[in-house]
C-alpha cells in the first residue's frame, strides 16, 4: 500500500510534465504513487506519460475528457490508494526533500488532517516573486481570500484523505475561477497543522 499519493490533473502539459514527473521521482520517498489525471491532451503529454510511466514503476495515470482541474483532482483523490494526499500542477515542482519532510507530521500526530508549509512562487524568468507562508488557518480567515490572509497554495498541503467520508464535499466543478478557494472549502472542517520550512514552489 503507498504511503503517499501525489496527484497532478493535467491538459495540454508536454512542456512541463517530464519535469514534474522527475521533480517528484527525486524525492526519493518510500511508498510513493503519483498520479496524473490528463483530460485528454492531444500535444505528446499522454505520449510521454507512457514513457515515463515505464520508467518510473510509482508513476500511474488516466487519459479521458473531463470538466476541468476540479474534475481531474478529485478523480484524482478518488483513484489514490494512499492515505496521504498532496496536489502538484505540472509546472510547479517540490524542493528538494520536501515530500519527506511534511510526512512524519502526519504520522505521528493523529489529531492533524493536514498540514501546510510554505511555497515559493517564481515569475516566469524564474526568479523568486515571494513565499506563500501562510500564518493564520482559520476557515473564517480563508474564506476571506488572498487579498486579507494568504491561503496554502497547492503544492504545499499535505491531508489524510481518509477523513473525506465523513469531513470533505468534492470541489466544484462548475467553478473554474475559484479553484484554489473551491479547494480549501473542501478541507476547512478540520484541524490543521502550519509548518515552517518545508517548501513546494509554484511557477
Amino acid at each position: 500500500m503507498p504511503r503517499v499519493s501525489i496527484i497532478t490533473p493535467t491538459y495540454n502539459a508536454f512542456k512541463y510534465i517530464t519535469g514534474c514527473i522527475e521533480n517528484v521521482a527525486a524525492q526519493k520517498v518510500d511508498g510513493l504513487e503519483h498520479l496524473v489525471v490528463d483530460g485528454g491532451s492531444h500535444d505528446g503529454t499522454v505520449d510521454e506519460l507512457r514513457r515515463l510511466a515505464q520508467v518510473h514503476p510509482h508513476l500511474k495515470f488516466v487519459s479521458e475528457p473531463d470538466k476541468g482541474q476540479s474534475d481531474a483532482m478529485n478523480k484524482g483523490v478518488a483513484l489514490a490508494s494512499a492515505a496521504i494526499i498532496g496536489f502538484l500542477n505540472a509546472d510547479d515542482f517540490y524542493e528538494f526533500g520536501a515530500i519527506n519532510a511534511a510526512l512524519p507530521y502526519l504520522d505521528n500526530d493523529a489529531s492533524l488532517a493536514m498540514i501546510v508549509g510554505a511555497c515559493r512562487v517564481l515569475n516566469e524568468d524564474g526568479a523568486t516573486e515571494f513565499w506563500n507562508k501562510p500564518y493564520n488557518l482559520r476557515p473564517e480567515a480563508l474564506m476571506l481570500g488572498w487579498r486579507y490572509f494568504q491561503f496554502p497554495c497547492n503544492p504545499s498541503a499535505y491531508s489524510i484523505v481518509s477523513l473525506s467520508t465523513t469531513r470533505f464535499t468534492m470541489m466544484s466543478t462548475t467553478i473554474t475561477r475559484w479553484i484554489s478557494t473551491s479547494l480549501w472549502r473542501w478541507r476547512w472542517s478540520i484541524r490543521c497543522g502550519s509548518l515552517t520550512g518545508i517548501g513546494a514552489t509554484s511557477a
